[in-house]
């Protein structure tokens, strides 16, 4: 039994729409995947501060989550001690903000900007001592107070993302 001409025509016409879909797709992938990152274009420039402040960022977070939960005592402190060393290196950069910032205001801009770096380091000491205290609802007072700085320390000092 031999097969019909007209089959074996519908399975090369098949066989090339298959290939057809095959190829479409994976161009079609290869340029999905050659675009950039969405947040690749916003994100603006990689500095030593933003990278400090991300390291904190990630830290205070974790933090947040946890600081309720005694037995999570020794982990939130080493979280502490990580905000605290990025705060410190914070303090060294001058936002790209104050770049904006009239010539005749910036000192007194990145003067405060410090100040704010200090009081957070003043607040990160209150909340060290409260976890080794063990006064879980203290240190959960002071996040929050951190958490209302960081608003507004970001409010006034981060450059707004365009």
């Amino acid at each position: 039994m031999s097969e019909s001409p007209n089959h074996n025509s519908v399975c090369l016409f098949s066989m090339k729409r298959m290939l057809l879909a095959a190829f479409a797709a994976t161009a079609l992938a290869g340029f999905i995947i050659a675009q950039p990152a969405p947040n690749a274009e916003k994100k603006g420039p990689e500095t030593q501060l933003g990278q400090s402040m991300d390291k904190l960022n990630g830290a205070f977070r974790t933090l947040r989550r946890q600081v309720a939960d005694a037995s999570k005592n020794a982990e939130s402190l080493a979280l502490v001690a990580t905000i605290r060393t990025e705060a410190v290196a914070a303090k060294k950069e001058i936002p790209l903000k104050a770049a904006d910032i009239p010539a005749a205001e910036r000192t007194a801009y990145v003067t405060k900007y410090q100040k704010g770096i200090d009081d957070l380091v003043t607040l990160i000491g209150r909340l060290e001592l409260a976890l080794k205290a063990n006064d879980n609802a203290g240190a959960e007072k002071l996040v929050a107070d951190m958490a209302s700085a960081q608003k507004a320390g970001h409010d006034e000092f981060r450059k707004k993302k365009s």
